[in-house]
């Protein structure tokens, strides 16, 4: 929510109050320069910033109080100033010290838009009256007046009818008209001016006519005026309405501003703001399956950076010094939030599938990381298994004599030394290409994906199992069913292909069995394929939260940061990277590289 207001923010920062020439440039092929003259190209406004104030006040849980609210204003103000306030509060905010001189000194009896223009983030709040009281408390500290008030209602309780599934789209006014005593004309048509009604008037407006983000932006431009709130208000409640599909070009993410307090940031906050909604949208819910993506990547490397300094320690050192928490150094010496080669190949996959299906593309990225540190945490592989470092080497060749066929050959050349789990590890991306596909057809992909570096059926079956399980995650199952549901596909696909009963009966604690009734103390975490897939699977159903899935397949000592790659992949995918701890999801190395490629593989698969 908070990023799409922000790119609406951003993008039509550069239509506001423009000449109407400029208006043939709302194509959404490029951000434009603010149309105040400043040159200030693709950055946020005021409206973002004091949104920005707001959701700190809510994640700190402070008293909600005046002085609260507006020591937050100022402190945002001060450590990152920017433009777009109106000229005498921007020089009203860079003559104050803190609240107290705030709330001594406003004149708070505007009827203009900036109360409305930041309350999108109190939607996020489970009650109603709650929600209410909190957006009028902030709008009179600024615009003690009823149409500062009322249209800051009106665009938390939006936000709120969406998130909390309220009801359709079509029935939001009688809702908000129920809520609030207004009669005003929610038929918004022509010019944006600045005053408290008209900006979230013409953003309902626009999600009225519109079922895809990328339409309702270009109408909160054309209406003229005062766009940047209009596109703010309208980005910030249509990204969480079911029926309307985020269809945003992918370029008003990327090329959103940087720095301390841009999109990184955001995007950070966007995810603590979300972790407020009491119940959270189903899983069936499209634009969370877009995020379900990034959530398995992070997921992924969250649970392999935890794992990294403790990896080779033994169970017995682990139970008298378990793992809590993010640290750094350890085995490989390396900074806290450092992943290894489970996260570096699963990005190397993801990658090569943002461009489609190619296994001699995919064979290329991993040749790339081993040689030259591609996709590395720190431009650096420091962890690098036996099969995986003789694999790549046979790749090499293939790939330099151009002998593509080979590749779909190699699963055929397996032995019992191809039983790592290096290829599992990896595996989580290839979920998102093979979804919706035949049980056999997925099969047969996933043991050519696999056999890039570990070659023997019981890898691949591995892969297949984990994915299978994911795959009935993202369809909205819960975790036993799609357990359960995976056991059943499992069986019935072996007697199709006659699976070796030599293979069928290592798997019997896993698909024959429950494996939830093994005791922790006899599940194994050493790189065997089969001690991974156990034991995170196991972690997975019976710990409850991210950090608890995580914690206990590290705590279990010997090849932690895979096991808790692995088992931090299902557990991202289902509670969403907005259960990973704050500190930890903010150490991770090249975070935003990670989130941006979650956003290119959505963009192509979901």
């Amino acid at each position: 929510m908070m990023l799409e207001a922000t790119i609406g923010d951003a993008y039509g920062s550069g239509f506001e109050f423009a000449p109407d020439f400029v208006f043939e440039l709302n194509t959404l092929q490029n951000y434009l320069p603010h149309a105040d003259g400043s040159g200030y190209f693709n950055r946020y406004t005021d409206d973002t910033q004091m949104a920005i104030g707001l959701t700190e006040l809510l994640l700190e849980n402070a008293e909600w109080t005046p002085l609260n609210i507006a020591n937050k204003f100022v402190e945002v103000f001060k450590r990152d100033v920017r433009i777009g306030y109106a000229g005498r509060f921007f020089a009203f905010l860079k003559s104050i010290k803190d609240g107290k001189e705030f709330l001594e000194k406003i004149i708070p009896t505007s009827e203009r838009n900036g109360a409305s223009m930041r309350a999108y983030p109190l939607g996020v709040l489970a009650d109603e009256q709650e929600v209410l009281r909190r957006t009028e408390i902030q709008a009179r500290v600024t615009h003690d007046t009823d149409e500062g008030v009322f249209s800051a209602q009106l665009v938390a309780l939006s936000v709120h009818y969406f998130l909390y599934k309220k009801g359709p789209k079509s029935e939001l006014e009688p809702y908000l008209k129920k809520m609030i005593p207004i009669e005003w004309d929610f038929n918004w048509k022509g010019k944006v001016n600045m005053r408290g009604r008209e900006a979230i008037l013409a953003a309902l407006a626009a999600i009225q006519k519109y079922d895809r983000l990328s339409a309702i932006l270009i109408q909160s431009v054309e209406y003229k005026g005062d766009v940047d709130t209009v596109a703010n208000l309208a980005m910030a409640i249509g990204s969480v309405a079911e029926e309307i599909e985020n269809d945003l070009p992918p370029f008003l993410a990327k090329q959103l501003e940087k720095g301390k307090y841009g999109r990184l940031f955001i995007k950070k906050l966007d995810l603590q703001l979300m972790r407020l909604v009491k119940n959270k949208p189903t899983e069936n819910n499209s634009k969370m399956k877009y995020n379900k993506i990034q959530d398995a990547l992070l997921g992924v490397a969250v649970g392999d950076a935890l794992g990294v300094p403790f990896e080779f320690c033994t169970s017995d050192q682990m139970k008298k010094n378990p793992a809590k928490e993010m640290i750094g150094y350890g085995r490989y010496n390396v900074p806290a939030g450092t992943w290894s080669d489970d996260s570096s190949l699963t990005f190397c996959l993801a990658e090569s599938l943002v461009k489609g299906y190619d296994l001699a593309d995919i064979g290329t990225n991993f040749l790339k990381w081993k040689e030259e540190n591609y996709w590395t945490a720190t431009g650096v592989v420091f962890d690098i298994g036996i099969t995986t470092s003789r694999a790549i080497t046979y790749l090499k060749r293939i790939l330099r004599n151009k002998e593509y066929e080979e590749l779909t050959l190699l699963k055929y050349l397996g032995d019992e030394y191809d039983n790592g789990n290096g290829s599992l590890m990896r595996i989580m991306p290839l979920l998102f290409y093979i979804k919706g596909k035949d049980i056999s057809e997925q099969f047969e992909i996933i043991r050519n994906v696999s056999a890039l570096t570990h070659r023997h059926i019981r890898a691949a079956m591995c892969c297949l199992i984990y994915l299978r399980l994911a795959e009935h995650l993202l369809n909205g199952k819960d975790k036993v069913a799609s357990y359960q549901l995976m056991q059943q596909e499992i069986l019935t696909f072996w007697k199709s292909i006659d699976f070796s009963a030599n293979e069928s009966k290592l798997f019997v604690r896993l698909i024959e069995n429950d494996i939830r009734d093994l005791p922790y103390e006899e599940l194994k975490s050493g790189g065997y394929v089969m001690e991974s897939i156990e034991t995170s699977i196991w972690c997975f159903l019976q710990r409850d939260t991210y950090r608890e899935v995580v914690l206990t397949a590290i705590n279990l000592g010997h090849d932690t940061d895979t096991t808790a790659a692995i088992a931090g992949g299902l557990a991202g995918f289902y509670y969403g990277a907005v259960s990973i701890p704050n500190d930890w999801l903010a150490s991770i190395a090249r975070l935003e590289d990670i989130m941006a490629l979650g956003d290119q593989l959505g963009v192509k698969y979901l």
